[in-house]
């Protein structure tokens, strides 16, 4: 299990990411921003989202940016539950 510092770093770090876009993702003074993340995003969704920018990417392409210990199925997978 990862420690409660390193879940806060992976979900501002999607914070800050979204805030790169247009309609940005601001931080709060209340942590009202990362309790909303947390419960849109698991932590392992939450680091994946970092890796999509607003171009078309393939999902090889996409796979071989994340270095996360899955296979390319699984990645599909969580992808397509971070969509719906």
């Amino acid at each position: 299990m990862q420690s409660k510092v390193n879940l806060e770093s992976v979900y501002e770090n999607l914070r800050e990411h979204l805030d790169k876009y247009p309609i940005g993702f601001p931080s709060s003074k209340t942590g009202a921003d990362i309790r909303i993340l947390k419960h849109l995003f698991e932590p392992e969704e939450a680091i994946i989202a970092t890796l999509l920018t607003d171009r078309f990417t393939t999902l090889e392409k996409i796979y071989e940016r994340s270095k996360l210990d899955m296979n390319i199925s699984e990645l599909k997978k969580k992808l397509d539950t971070i969509t719906r």
